[in-house]
């Protein structure tokens, strides 16, 4: 099955990650491959600590809009990496049980990834692997989700300035 966690709100990574905490408690395969984020947040460290494959960008790039094209072009080759990588993995004798594309709707939205490329990513997930997809803009794969959640913003304290909090936002 498919879930989408998508929306403008915050919780869409901090739902998976629940997700992949309850699946490795029960002894679950856990592969968590993230797009973009490239800096150590308090899920990543837990959830290598408990098990689960990490598959993401070696540095934090930031958001796509601020990049050059020189960063962009270097994002784009990690993120076909990351995706070859999964797809490997998803083949391998030991596919996941619960596969995670942490913020894959800007790749597969976006011009950072043929569309070819993602669309090999799901063709190689196997009937008993799920999956598990997050980020905004998600009308494209919204047809394919078994379970589709919208987080919506109400309020934030970032709209009011407070930046990004240690072991609250990443």
């Amino acid at each position: 099955m498919i879930h989408l966690y998508t929306g403008d709100g915050k919780g869409k990574t901090t739902a998976a990650v629940g997700l992949a905490v309850r699946a490795l408690g029960q002894g679950f395969n856990v592969v968590f491959a993230q797009f973009f984020k490239g800096c150590e947040t308090g899920e990543i460290s837990a959830l290598k600590d408990l098990g689960a494959e990490i598959v993401r960008p070696k540095r934090n790039y930031g958001f796509w809009w601020t990049l050059t094209e020189k960063e962009k072009q270097s994002l784009r080759r990690e993120h076909e990496q990351i995706i070859q990588t999964v797809i490997d993995l998803c083949l391998s004798g030991l596919p996941p049980d619960l596969l995670i594309l942490d913020e894959f709707t800007y790749v597969y939205n976006g011009a950072m990834v043929s569309r070819a490329k993602c669309e090999a990513l799901f063709a190689a997930i196997g009937q008993k692997t799920e999956l598990v997809i997050t980020g905004r803009a998600a009308a494209d794969l919204a047809d394919r989700a078994d379970y589709l959640t919208e987080m919506s913003a109400v309020k934030h304290p970032f709209v009011q300035g407070t930046p990004a909090r240690r072991g609250i936002e990443f």
